[in-house]
């Protein structure tokens, strides 16, 4: 049996004649009964009962039929994710932290996908934990978590336990985010009583496993603070760029954002805590094309933020 044979039988029901079937598909009719007979001598069923107008499916037949339309319809489906067209095809799913540098680099990546692909992308914003969630539900291929490097070693031993690979992408010292127009941009060393009269923006659930909201500042008390808690990353910006009194640790953050929004990032004499970005996804996982190439522009985006903080 081959596919050719499959798509025979499902052409002689589709038509009720053996003779009609044949001259749709450009067949000799001798050729075609062959082919039919060969299958039912394979499968030992009939899978047709003949006529004088033609052919009509027994009951084993039909039951035979829509399977072979079944066994067509998926590779065709195959064909449509590995075959020629795959090429064409853009799939990438990613879940990672609220990185300006990451969404930079995906921004890039989508520039740079060709007119003619077919494109299915999912890129999530959301905390560690979240991000760990994501990829042990197979939920997305591929993941970026965050933690404090006095923490790495717990964060490791559970990736390993959950079965999650990890490679390292990024270890940074947090930067000082603020306005152009914020006075604490004239100041050469900024302490933490300078920041006392500010208000701090904080993503709103990156929390510890405790449940605790983390301090970036080592040693930073929580009581009398000043913070705004927010949920997603477009109203940071506009909080620092319209409120001068804000401020926010991030990531190094790449120039031409900076720019966009009239932002100066600044190191702080305050002693930040120590940050690493890893890459994790399932034991076995197998990157894709688009995976690849993501990542590739992902590297080059995290070497030229860190050329803008030395």
């Amino acid at each position: 049996m081959n596919l050719t044979d499959l798509e025979s039988v499902v052409a002689v029901a589709q038509y009720g004649s053996i003779s009609k079937a044949a001259k749709e598909l450009f067949v000799a009719q001798p050729n075609l009964s062959k082919a039919v007979r060969d299958l039912e001598d394979e499968f030992g069923v009939v899978i047709f009962k003949r006529t004088v107008k033609g052919v009509i499916p027994t009951s084993d037949g039909q039951e035979f039929i829509q399977k072979a339309k079944g066994v067509l319809k998926q590779v065709d489906s195959l064909k449509g994710e590995f075959g020629e067209t795959s090429a064409k095809k853009e799939k990438l799913k990613i879940s990672v932290p609220r990185a300006s540098y990451i969404s930079h680099a995906f921004a890039k990546y989508v520039n740079e996908l060709p007119a003619e692909s077919i494109i299915s992308l999912h890129y999530d914003e959301c905390n560690s934990n979240e991000v760990i969630n994501n990829i042990l539900n197979l939920k997305y291929g591929l993941g970026v978590i965050r933690f404090d490097i006095e923490h790495e070693e717990d964060f490791l031993s559970f990736l390993h336990f959950k079965g999650l690979r990890h490679e390292i992408l990024f270890e940074f010292e947090y930067q000082l985010l603020v306005s152009k127009n914020s006075p604490l941009v004239e100041k050469e060393h900024i302490t933490e009583t300078d920041l006392r009269d500010y208000i701090e923006i904080v993503h709103g659930d990156t929390k510890l496993p405790n449940g605790e909201y983390l301090n970036i500042v080592s040693g930073k008390e929580n009581r009398g603070e000043k913070r705004i808690y927010v949920h997603e990353r477009g109203s940071q910006f506009d909080l620092l760029t319209d409120a001068p009194n804000t401020y926010m640790w991030v990531s190094p953050i790449p120039g031409e954002l900076l720019e966009r929004y009239a932002l100066i990032q600044k190191k702080s004499s305050c002693e930040t805590k120590k940050m690493k970005d890893f890459l994790i996804f399932r034991e076995g996982h197998r990157k894709s094309k688009s995976e690849k190439i993501f990542l590739d522009i992902l590297n080059e985006t995290k070497e030229e933020v860190k050329q803008n903080t030395n």
